[in-house]
């Protein structure tokens, strides 16, 4: 399963949605093509309203796909803002879509023969307090479904290791932040991507 997902700092640009919408779906589209097809796109900070993302729905990357709006939060819901995109051949296999914290975390359950797999999509806030209740309320809700398979991506607006960072400022956590998020980890059973494949490179002769 090929997963997308993309921090996109709002779809309709300065310009309105044209400019800023074509682009995305157009970066979309190459990357399913030169990578394989895609089967999730998940979205942060689409900064849509109700009434624009009834104006976006499905639409938005084409036809072909499922889709599950999460509306933004604060004032008009115009912040933050998650998006999942579901290639349609998955359609018959979702079982649930839940949204956890409005414009912040939804997921969705997955059937895979006799397995139960959940994929969320998040935006964690830029404040270490805040992230710190939210890693503890995500887990709480999370461990709740009784769900053995997670893939958890999004904008997690921190680092675990300094070394991680490629631009911009870093925000390594540490503290009650560091002890919610590894709390967070044990409880879903998840372990970095980049860490396995770093550990998978050693181990080759």
């Amino acid at each position: 399963m090929n997963i997308l997902s993309w921090n996109v700092n709002g779809i309709k640009g300065r310009r309105g949605k044209t400019a800023k919408g074509k682009q995305i779906r157009s970066q979309i589209r190459h990357i399913s093509k030169v990578n394989g097809l895609l089967d999730i796109v998940e979205l942060q900070e689409h900064h849509l309203n109700q009434e624009e993302i009834n104006v976006y729905g499905g639409s938005f990357i084409g036809n072909t796909w499922e889709y599950f709006w999460g509306l933004g939060h604060g004032d008009n819901h115009s912040h933050g803002g998650v998006c999942m995109y579901i290639n349609k051949k998955w359609s018959n296999l979702i079982l649930q879509k839940e949204i956890i914290i409005e414009g912040r975390p939804q997921f969705m359950v997955i059937q895979f023969d006799c397995e139960k797999v959940s994929i969320c999509n998040l935006y964690a806030s830029n404040f270490a307090a805040e992230r710190a209740q939210f890693w503890r309320h995500l887990r709480r809700v999370l461990t709740a479904t009784n769900i053995s398979h997670w893939c958890l991506a999004g904008d997690f607006n921190m680092l675990e290791d300094p070394a991680d960072r490629t631009g911009g400022r870093g925000r390594t956590i540490y503290g009650q932040e560091l002890l919610e998020w590894e709390k967070l980890l044990f409880s879903l059973g998840i372990t970095d991507v980049w860490a396995l494949l770093n550990l998978q490179q050693a181990l080759i002769p």
